[in-house]
């Protein structure tokens, strides 16, 4: 019998708005969906991720803020920009209308000179998340084992040092366990130095509900949550990108000969 969580054995998320989002980017012929839909995804399937609304304007931006509360985030929203900062596509720690206006204009003038081709649905806008040590969780799919698993330290330590653990789905209790006892950085997440310890039993609890949230859905083909500010108290999902599994079209019937 499989070892979880409390509480995770009744959690059936119904999965509405990843059909509603599946859907809609079935008929705009896309695979990669944008931080705000991989958000809503990932926010059904039980994951605390910090919400995040689209501006087109400078205005837009302005206002989502102000209703939002200071101090806020600023990203660039495009499917063909995966790694924002690169790109000068992120601002933090915004702390009043004039900044954010300057930062709206920034961001689109670096993204448009940096991938002057990229389609740029415009900026979205969130609060600023509260201090945590930076996680990576995500999945990928082995074309053998299936939904494949992953942990790691976040941010751009995933790049540098690569300190990452992998599971297959569906995870147990004791999977999710060790992948977090896996990475070489645990000890960041254990008080190293005086800091605050990192709330295991919530990443625990995440990597479950991810592992049962992509058991059985072929259609999702990745899923990227960097980073995950772990806390003292829990941990909330600031940036996400879900890929798609391309759609499996029929092949032509071939024509029956007398």
């Amino acid at each position: 019998m499989t070892e979880q969580q409390p509480g995770i054995e009744e959690f059936r998320p119904r999965d509405l708005v990843l059909k509603e989002i599946l859907g809609r980017a079935r008929r705009e012929n896309r695979t990669v969906l944008s931080e705000i839909e991989s958000k809503q995804i990932l926010a059904e399937a039980g994951l605390d991720c910090t919400e995040t609304r689209l501006a087109r304007t400078p205005a837009e931006a302005v206002s989502l803020s102000e209703a939002f509360g200071y101090p806020v985030v600023l990203k660039i929203s495009s499917q063909d920009i995966t790694h924002k900062s690169d790109a000068g596509g992120v601002e933090v720690n915004l702390k009043n209308a004039a900044e954010v206006q300057t930062a709206y204009d920034g961001i689109m003038r670096s993204a448009q000179r940096h991938f002057p081709q990229a389609r740029i649905e415009g900026i979205s806008v969130q609060r600023m998340a509260g201090k945590g040590i930076e996680v990576i969780m995500g999945m990928t799919t082995d074309p053998n084992f299936g939904p494949v698993l992953m942990f790691g330290l976040g941010g751009i330590l995933v790049e540098i040092l690569q300190d990452v653990a992998f599971g297959i789905a569906p995870l147990e209790n004791k999977d999710a366990a060790e992948m977090i006892d896996e990475i070489k950085g645990k000890r960041l997440l254990e008080g190293y130095r005086g800091q605050d310890c990192a709330d295991r039993s919530c990443l625990e609890n995440m990597l479950l509900r991810l592992s049962a949230f992509v058991d059985g859905k072929p259609q999702i083909a990745e899923i990227d949550m960097n980073p995950v500010f772990a806390r003292s108290d829990g941990a909330t999902v600031v940036d996400a990108r879900i890929i798609l599994a391309a759609p499996v079209r029929p092949e032509p019937k071939q024509p029956v000969r007398p």
